[in-house]
């Protein structure tokens, strides 16, 4: 907290794909990460790099790192650009003479690449050896050995590479590996196109779902100009309905339509009349409903029938407290004020509002109990003491793990619909805990900041049923 914003959420923002933070790189410790989508972003709140996700599933290689200036910088300025490779080998191999063994064995190729005598090839994970360009020197299958370049890998380096899975791609060493450049970009096109409904590079025509209005193949462009004419004009003026089957007709044409039907097709005339307007119709209804009603009173004498409608709403007031079809709070002897009154009382805890003047150091603003409790809300808006004007104000949501037979083990929350006016309150932060155990256990929501402020709250909570 304490960064001015116009919108703040903890714990994620779903749109489709995710937007979630965390302290450090993503992936492989299970929690929103690992459960977000393709396309997902993710920013690391320690060193502020973000990540997408580019695979699904869990773990830290299905994330890529998105380039920055600095990396941008880096892979054009400063760095040593070696010969290229004709591919690059990341095979494990136990030592140099195991890679030499397969290097013999016939026929040699690398991502369906045959290499030959000269070739250069980039090998990084070969024990006991630097991860550096090889040349092979023979002709393979005949003795041939691998020979490392003489210009020795060195932090900065780049090296491009020209076949295989890898073909056109450029890397660079990080004084530990070499780091693919520009992956993050590719990524973002990968996604772009996905979200445009492209399977891949090239020219491709729309592949749609439906064929009613639009024609498969058509550009986006046509195919919302098809809708737009479909849909028609907007409606103007009120008309009876065109003249032909509705299926043959533009939309707004049938909506247009519609209008004079909505005043006739009355199924009940005991004051209204089919032939007559919507509005003669209600206004027939106010007159026969009668005028408001004045105070209790007994029914009105004489048959239910023949009386006014307010007449006998006015009847059925000493009634009312008696006709109660739900017993879980109210009770049917009880009279209407005795049974507001129970329902007031178990309302008490579900929306409640209190004050806390002067918070800074953490403390409890307010707690409910665990049993019983699914869900518990909070609307908070917190005031500074020194200006005034400064001001916070969002929601706190938070449920636990626990049941009616077991305390929770744990607790989440999000902090979202967040509005501020002047200047951010320092070091202002909410959470929620769990404290106690058994009948007494609690959730707690805190606040803590590092100038004073007033907080108000109110609370909603979710019971269990």
């Amino acid at each position: 907290m304490g960064i001015p914003s116009l919108f703040s959420v903890r714990g994620g923002v779903d749109i489709g794909a995710h937007l979630v933070s965390g302290d450090g790189a993503p992936g492989g410790a299970g929690g929103r990460a690992d459960d977000a989508v393709k396309g997902s972003l993710y920013l690391d709140e320690t060193n502020g790099s973000m990540y997408m996700k580019k695979l699904a599933g869990t773990g830290a290689d299905k994330w890529v790192r998105v380039q920055s200036q600095d990396d941008l910088d880096n892979a054009l300025l400063g760095q040593s650009w070696r010969e290229p490779a004709l591919v690059r080998d990341g095979t494990s191999y136990a030592d140099l003479a195991a890679a030499e063994t397969v290097v013999n064995t016939l026929p040699y190729e690398i991502d369906g690449v045959v290499v030959d005598d000269g070739d250069r090839v980039l090998f990084e994970n070969i024990t006991g050896e630097a991860k550096n360009v090889f040349i092979v020197t023979g002709t393979p299958g005949s003795g041939a050995t691998l020979v490392e370049d003489a210009n020795s890998e060195s932090q900065g380096d780049a090296l491009y590479i020209q076949s295989g899975t890898d073909a056109g791609k450029q890397f660079a060493y990080n004084g530990t590996g070499w780091v693919q450049q520009g992956s993050a970009s590719s990524t973002e096109i990968g996604f772009l196109q996905t979200f445009i409904g492209k399977s891949g590079n090239g020219s491709e025509t729309p592949n749609y779902a439906s064929n009613n209005v639009v024609t498969d193949g058509d550009s986006l462009e046509k195919g919302i100009s098809d809708l737009d004419a479909e849909v028609g004009a907007g409606v103007a003026t009120a008309q009876s309905r065109t003249v032909g089957p509705i299926s043959d007709q533009a939309i707004n044409l049938n909506v247009e339509a519609l209008d004079d039907a909505i005043g006739a097709d009355v199924t009940s005339t005991n004051q209204t009349t089919a032939g007559d307007s919507v509005n003669e119709n209600i206004t027939a209804l106010d007159t026969a409903i009668g005028n408001d009603v004045a105070g209790p009173s007994t029914r009105t004498v004489g048959a239910i029938s023949v009386q006014d409608v307010n007449a006998n709403i006015e009847a059925l007031d000493d009634a009312v407290g008696a006709d109660v079809t739900s017993t879980k709070i109210a009770a049917t002897t009880n009279s209407v004020n005795a049974n507001i009154s129970a329902l007031d009382d178990v309302l008490g805890d579900a929306k409640t509002e209190s004050k806390t003047d002067s918070v800074t150091t953490a403390t409890t603003l307010d707690t409910v109990l665990v049993d019983g409790i699914l869900a518990v809300e909070w609307l908070v808006h917190a005031r500074s003491t020194v200006t005034g004007t400064n001001i916070w104000a969002g929601k706190v949501l938070a449920i636990h793990d626990g049941t009616a037979t077991g305390d929770a083990t744990a607790v989440d929350y999000n902090t979202f619909a967040v509005l501020k006016t002047g200047s951010a309150i320092p070091a202002l932060d909410f959470e929620v805990v769990l404290s106690g155990a058994g009948v007494s256990q609690e959730m707690q929501l805190k606040a803590t900041s590092s100038q004073a402020v007033n907080i108000r709250i109110s609370r909603s909570i979710l019971n269990e049923q």
